[in-house]
């Protein structure tokens, strides 16, 4: 008897009854149901997401910024969202949010806090801080849905931040800006700064020297200043001796006149007592004697005037020289010297007067001398006494008024020399102090000139300090971008998101379905193999009775198993590729991959049975588990515990889901040929158990005749 003999009677067992027929019809559809509807039900649940609901609490308060503009961040990121249609957002409180959560109305909440947009704008205060946005979830609702939840809330953070970002940029390059055009301005100032620095070098050099010449005039004039007070001091000296000559003169012309008086009071006496001529002998030669002594005062009276007379010229010559070295003008000085010309005229009149009364003196002596003659011949001219007398009287009288005007024009004189005096004192102390002043000028003139060297040294260095300055802020604003406003705002949306991830994809799947898709596939080709030995037998006890070779046995109880799953694999790629829209860009390498996958899964559930028996359909379902948590479909199966990788390396699922991949999604073909490598293996391993299995069961034991679990 032929395997495939023994595997059409198995077929033919199966289809002679309705409910086996349907039985059978339903093992084949197994797969297709498990597969075709886990890869229709996940193929894009994110795109369906719009129909959960979700809370949102807005309690954002908005900020007004320096600036007078208005921020209400909380309020646009709530528009944003309902517009992305993401979720069916619902504005709720927070007490509703957080008992919505709670109790599974919402799958989870979004809290925009009331200082959301003040903390966004405390960038530009000096108490910045971040903003915050709470959410709410409930794994209890799904455990998926918080992830979301929490990405979706990042997303949001992100696009807040971008935003938040490029607006502080762009305040910071429109500073940058400010700045290049201050630092512009204060470079072509520091360019002006220079060239005035220069200029007043040059101006400082001009003065230095103007300072340097006023330093030699000033002590010039100093020393001029010097010889001035020491001629002043002569002058004032020279006055002095005048002014007391004037004393003198005036003493002389006081006794000049008290000595006429007396001279008068004589010549009445004798002109009273003529008749006694005899008796007054002794009189007339004492009034002869007083004239001879008034000639000789006469004349020095005169001769002091003359020398008074003669110095006043020169006197005036030095006070005009004086004045004129003073800088006095010559109205002021001609003012000045008024009274010292008017003295020089009195001191004439008294020189003329002081002559006109030696003259009298002199007649008044000669006079005397006829007296004294006639009183030698008294008694021989008596008459002529009387004429005599009367001359002499008359005079006299001359004598007196003389000496009174020449008294009057000394006391002028004393008086206008003694104010003079007091003039060339004051002159000599104003010569002194001028002399100081020089001095001091001089000093100070001195002190300048040093002053100037130094600030002219000082203004050297800010000259080149001005000149560094001008050199750093031209290189300053080479350095300091300045944009326009496009470039500006577009620097500013790279600073706030300096970091653009491209999606640069080998393969895609296109949608999460597609992407679980080759685990789907691969799990409904187990189930499927594991429902056909629910209504198999793996092997036939007729042909073992008829000692038929246990390979013929086992091959003929894997056919029928091995036509259902060719059959299940067909259906199911029909039904995912060419109905649902898997796809798939090497569709026939697909089909042949789902072939030789079937064959092996059903190689290895008929193993299992003919090895275990009814226990080997359970086994079959603890490797089911196994693959499931190992085939790294989900997650990359390095991301699984270390314990289950030599599960993952051993069992075949893994090697089916990563070769569906690269044939789904076109990528390279050698994880596919892995697979089908693999799958072989262990479908020749599995061919290996059942025929040693076949081999066993050919001695029949009363466990075989009576099992405790019945096919």
């Amino acid at each position: 008897m032929s395997a495939r003999r023994l595997a059409s009677l198995e077929l033919r067992r199966l289809a002679a009854g309705r409910i086996t027929r349907l039985a059978l019809v339903a093992a084949a559809l197994v797969p297709l149901l498990y597969g075709a509807l886990s890869i229709y039900a996940n193929w894009d649940p994110y795109q369906r997401l719009s129909a959960v609901p979700a809370a949102i609490v807005m309690a954002d308060d908005g900020a007004v910024g320096a600036d007078g503009g208005v921020l209400d961040a909380g309020v646009e990121v709530e528009r944003q969202l309902i517009e992305a249609g993401d979720f069916d957002w619902r504005r709720v409180s927070p007490e509703e949010a957080d008992q919505g959560v709670a109790a599974g109305r919402y799958g989870f909440a979004l809290v925009v806090p009331p200082d959301f947009s003040s903390a966004l704008m405390s960038h530009a205060a000096v108490d910045p801080r971040a903003a915050r946005l709470t959410v709410i979830t409930n794994d209890a609702n799904n455990h998926l849905l918080g992830t979301v939840a929490e990405q979706l809330a990042e997303r949001v953070r992100s696009t807040v931040a971008t935003q938040v970002g490029r607006q502080t940029a762009d305040r910071l390059l429109l500073s940058l800006n400010t700045v290049y055009e201050q630092t512009a301005a204060a470079s072509t100032e520091a360019d002006e700064l220079t060239e005035s620095t220069g200029e007043l070098i040059a101006a400082l050099v001009i003065a230095q020297e103007l300072l340097a010449e006023t330093a030699e005039l000033a002590a010039e004039e100093a020393f001029a200043a010097q010889d001035r007070a020491e001629q002043a001091v002569d002058l004032a000296d020279a006055a002095g001796v005048s002014a007391t000559d004037a004393a003198s003169l005036g003493e002389g012309a006081a006794a000049l006149e008290a000595g006429g008086a007396a001279l008068r009071e004589v010549v009445s006496r004798i002109r009273d007592h003529a008749e006694a001529v005899d008796g007054q002998s002794t009189s007339v030669a004492s009034a002869a004697a007083a004239a001879t002594g008034l000639t000789e005062s006469s004349g020095l009276l005169a001769e002091a005037a003359g020398e008074v007379a003669g110095e006043l010229p020169s006197i005036r010559r030095g006070l005009a020289e004086e004045f004129t070295r003073l800088g006095q003008s010559d109205e002021t000085i001609e003012t000045m010297l008024a009274d010292l010309d008017a003295l020089a005229g009195r001191a004439a009149e008294v020189d003329g007067a002081a002559d006109g009364l030696a003259g009298g003196l002199s007649e008044l002596t000669g006079a005397g001398g006829s007296m004294q003659d006639a009183v030698a011949a008294l008694s021989a001219a008596a008459g002529d006494l009387s004429s005599s007398v009367a001359a002499a009287d008359a005079g006299v009288d001359v004598l007196v008024d003389d000496g009174a005007r020449v008294a009057d024009t000394v006391a002028d004189l004393a008086e206008s020399l003694a104010l003079l005096a007091d003039d060339a004192v004051e002159q000599r102390e104003a010569q002194a102090a001028a002399a100081v002043a020089a001095d001091a000028a001089a000093e100070q003139t001195e002190v300048l000139v040093g002053g100037a060297v130094e600030l002219l040294e000082l203004t050297e260095g800010v000259d080149g300090t001005a000149f560094d300055l001008a050199d750093r802020l031209a290189e300053e604003v080479a350095q300091i971008p300045n944009v326009d406003a496009a470039t500006r705002q577009a620097a500013a949306q790279t600073i706030a998101s300096p970091v653009t991830v491209t999606d640069r994809t080998h393969l895609t799947a296109g949608s999460h379905g597609a992407g679980l898709a080759p685990l789907f596939l691969g799990l409904a080709l187990w189930v499927g193999a594991v429902v056909s030995y629910l209504l198999l037998r793996p092997l036939s006890a007729r042909a073992l009775a008829a000692n038929v070779p246990a390979w013929r046995v086992a091959l003929g109880g894997w056919l029928p198993a091995a036509v259902l799953g060719l059959a299940q694999a067909v259906t199911l790629f029909i039904a995912t590729v060419l109905v649902i829209g898997l796809p798939a860009v090497r569709p026939w390498a697909v089909l042949g991959l789902l072939v030789v996958t079937a064959l092996a899964f059903t190689g290895i559930a008929h193993a299992l049975c003919a090895a275990f028996g009814p226990a080997g359909r359970l086994l079959a379902l603890v490797a089911l588990v196994l693959q499931l948590t190992t085939a790294g479909s989900v997650f990359p199966w390095l991301t699984m515990p270390e314990v289950l990788h030599p599960l993952h390396r051993m069992l075949p699922l893994g090697y089916v889901v990563d070769g569906l991949r690269h044939l789904l999604y076109g990528g390279d073909v050698e994880p596919a040929l892995l697979a089908v490598l693999v799958c072989l293996c262990w479908l020749l391993l599995a061919f290996v158990v059942a025929v040693t299995a076949a081999m066993r069961r050919r001695v029949w034991t009363p466990g075989q005749l009576r099992p405790e679990i019945a096919w």
